[in-house]
């Protein structure tokens, strides 16, 4: 196999998982792992492929986005040896070039396939104190304020619960960046609390048991104005038409002015 150079090529094999299955078959056999079962694939930029039963192999996209260095660090440093977090297996560079990360599997339901998407207000106080501690233990202060490791993606397809709704884990840290701790929580408000004001009171209560930082409405809405995905975030809100969503919009529109 040869490695693909262009995006358009790679948009139109990433998610075919017999375009891939003799190079997960080498990948296997270079760290002495014996390849049973291949599921298939799911969403997103890079190939995630269920090998096993037990593991996710995700091989990176050579031409965009290539955030294999980051989540090697992350999962390796900061990440490791917590269970709500995907534990590196193996990793390397395949021998047609493209650079993988084998993940221990989590055998949750991401939150988005959850019928009704309904956290329970245990899994809330878990997710918030996760957050927390991830916060914590990366938190600085100094001449540009406040920074601490976010996720800074955390909607409902990467946050996984269990069959009984509990928290099971969460995934995906390649869009996660060094920024102030308001920087987190729109995304999952959200898309996972789904903008109610309840649900959010309960998180808040969380969070703020755990961390010194305080959760701010109008640092939250200035960060969520400074993110990647603001463009595409807009309309969900403008269509969510909750109360927290409301009076989101509101600050965005106080602070244009």
């Amino acid at each position: 196999m040869k490695l693909i150079d262009t995006w358009e090529e790679w948009c139109a094999v990433y998610n075919q998982p017999d375009f891939w299955r003799d190079e997960i078959r080498l990948i296997c056999a270079a760290h002495g792992v014996e390849l049973r079962q291949v599921e298939g694939v799911f969403p997103g930029t890079h190939v995630g492929i269920f090998i096993n039963d037990d593991t996710v192999l995700k091989i990176f996209c050579p031409v965009r986005f290539n955030t294999y260095w980051k989540e090697l660090r992350l999962h390796r440093g900061i990440l490791s040896g917590n269970p709500i977090y995907p534990q590196v297996r193996f990793h390397g560079v395949s021998p047609s070039g493209y650079h993988y990360i084998a993940f221990s599997r989590l055998h949750g339901t991401p939150l988005r396939e959850v019928e009704g998407k309904l956290m329970s207000a245990e899994a809330i106080r878990s997710l918030a104190h996760a957050l927390a501690e991830l916060h914590n233990e990366t938190m600085t202060e100094g001449k540009a304020g406040l920074r601490c490791l976010v996720h800074y993606d955390l909607g409902d397809d990467h946050v996984f619960l269990d069959d009984k709704g509990r928290l099971e884990g969460i995934i995906d840290f390649g869009d996660a960046v060094r920024r102030h701790p308001s920087a987190e929580f729109a995304i999952p408000f959200l898309f996972c609390l789904g903008g109610d004001v309840e649900r959010i009171a309960i998180f808040h209560e969380a969070y703020h048991a755990k961390s010194e930082y305080r959760i701010n409405d109008r640092e939250v809405a200035a960060a969520l104005r400074r993110h990647p995905f603001y463009t595409d975030i807009i309309p969900f809100v403008q269509r969510l038409d909750t109360e927290y969503a409301r009076f989101l919009l509101r600050l965005l529109l106080s602070d244009c002015r």
